[in-house]
């Protein structure tokens, strides 16, 4: 059960009272609940439980385009200095989210067979069509960085999705128009320190 909806409604059904349950004037008294799927502590770690089709969040959808980079720069093409060290580097962030995984927590544990093999470098110089998906279903939704700033991932999010477009030689013109944009928005912001310090940046865009 991950509904919060059918979680209280099994509980109501199950504490639900019975007159004369055990005989004429025994009326239900008590209840036991059997446990065996760990849904009470899935719930006290995610009090509204989960909904169907819930969209990636910003540090997901991030992840999934890492990956999706480190895989397309495993090919021949790609073997030049700069791409393997951009590959290097992708791979380093990768595997530390996996690393930074909390295993106490509850969906963690569930999937902790994937965690503990995708700390593991290894597994990730040769990722096939399997090991890609089994990363984005059991790892990517287990992601989370709450303290990033969120325009920040955004703007990562424009940048990775052009980068892979690019590689994979499809168009890219949405996101491409919206770093052009983002760009122009904050070239209006030059009293910031921070957007100063990013001229340059912002000028060649």
């Amino acid at each position: 059960i991950r509904s919060k909806t059918k979680f209280w409604q099994m509980i109501g059904r199950g504490t639900r009272l019975c007159e004369d349950l055990l005989g004429v004037g025994q009326d239900k008294d008590k209840f036991l609940i059997f446990d065996f799927c760990n849904n009470f502590e899935f719930f006290r770690m995610n009090p509204k439980g989960f909904k169907g089709n819930l969209g990636q969040t910003l540090s997901e959808r991030i992840f999934n385009l890492k990956l999706d980079l480190v895989k397309e720069l495993q090919d021949l093409r790609y073997s030049d200095e700069e791409y393997v060290s951009h590959r290097n580097e992708l791979l380093k962030d990768l595997i530390e989210d996996v690393n930074n995984l909390n295993e106490d927590n509850f969906m963690v544990k569930i999937n902790l067979k994937y965690v503990e093999k995708y700390k593991n470098k290894n597994e990730w110089q040769s990722l096939g069509a399997i090991s890609t998906q089994d990363i984005k279903e059991h790892i990517s939704p287990l992601i989370s960085k709450l303290k990033d700033d969120e325009f920040a991932k955004r703007f990562d999010i424009l940048m990775y999705t052009i980068e892979l477009a690019n590689l994979q030689g499809n168009n890219a013109t949405r996101p491409i128009k919206s770093v052009i944009e983002t760009s122009e928005s904050l070239s209006k912001l030059g009293t910031i320190p921070q957007i100063q310090e990013q001229k340059y940046i912002i000028d060649k865009v």
